[in-house]
């Protein structure tokens, strides 16, 4: 099983919820993006009228390249950023491990796999 990295452009100035980055684990790219929808995150903004034009739009649906293993992401995509938040108090990145809740730490990912 993969984990999918869904990178937010912050259309309009701003980044918006869950969190700047997240990740979501599932066994393709096809069910990441739709887990992703689950959480809120939306794809093809601009064309909707959601997303300014002009900065683009605000995530992006999850292809092959976005996959990474837990161990590239706990030793180097996420190791420096657990619990972190941007100054409007947004989480910089948050994980949804199959089957479970969203969480906002490498931390709790191990401690929900355990569970």
């Amino acid at each position: 099983m993969k984990w999918y990295r869904f990178r937010q452009n912050n259309s309009e100035g701003r980044h918006k919820e869950p969190a700047h980055d997240v990740f979501i684990e599932a066994p393709n790219d096809c069910y990441a993006n739709a887990i992703a929808i689950y959480y809120e995150l939306y794809f093809d903004g601009c064309h909707n009228g959601i997303d300014c034009k002009c900065c683009g739009d605000r995530w992006f649906k999850a292809s092959p390249r976005d996959a990474y293993d837990w161990e590239v992401i706990k030793n180097h995509i996420a190791w420096n950023r657990p619990n972190l938040k941007d100054d409007n108090n947004l989480p910089l990145v948050a994980f949804a491990a199959l089957g479970k809740e969203l969480v906002f730490s490498v931390q709790d990912v191990e401690k929900n796999a355990q569970s």
